[in-house]
């Protein structure tokens, strides 16, 4: 019985429901629909729960229970799960998910404002955007820039960092 495609065991639920207690057929429904997931099993909520409730169930049938080849077969299918999970897991995210991370990423930034030890890009990208205009002082020790916005409000840069932050309130 352990050698049979996942096919025959689902026929033997179909035409033989007394082989399998309710317990098990509950445990292989739940082991089908994760099955037809297959490839976004990182998507379902509570995948690991699921999964670690599968386990729990097949590892109660005892080796006289009758079910238990059945067990054994959906242990199978349970084993190849989590695997295909881990897998999915380890697989680095596809062009697509890189490109909408990068759009969540700077949807975030332009929302939020700035603050101390902030890049100069990160200034760029956030919710304050462009100067009106630059005062830039270049001396010994490094470079100084202000920049000025509406509103009479002022950043300061040493070296391409924001040193300070300048508000009317």
């Amino acid at each position: 019985m352990k050698n049979l495609p996942i096919y025959a065991l689902l026929i033997s639920f179909v035409i033989f429901p007394a082989i399998a207690s309710d317990g098990l057929k509950s445990v292989s429904a739940n082991v089908e629909k994760l099955e037809k997931k297959k490839g976004h099993l990182n998507q379902v909520p509570n995948i690991r729960t699921k999964l670690d409730d599968i386990r729990h169930e097949l590892l109660q049938v005892q080796q006289s229970d009758p079910d238990y080849p059945i067990a054994v077969q959906l242990m199978d299918r349970y084993m190849a799960l989590d695997m295909a999970i881990r897998k999915e897991a380890n697989k680095p995210p596809s062009k697509q998910e890189l490109a909408r991370i990068a759009r969540e990423e700077a949807k975030e930034k332009r929302s939020q404002g700035v603050s101390v030890g902030m890049a100069k890009e990160d200034v760029l990208a956030s919710s304050w955007g462009r100067p009106q205009s630059k005062n830039v002082t270049t001396g010994v020790y490094g470079t100084h820039e202000q920049w000025v916005y509406r509103s009479s409000n002022y950043l300061y840069f040493e070296n391409d960092i924001l040193t300070s932050i300048q508000t009317q309130e």
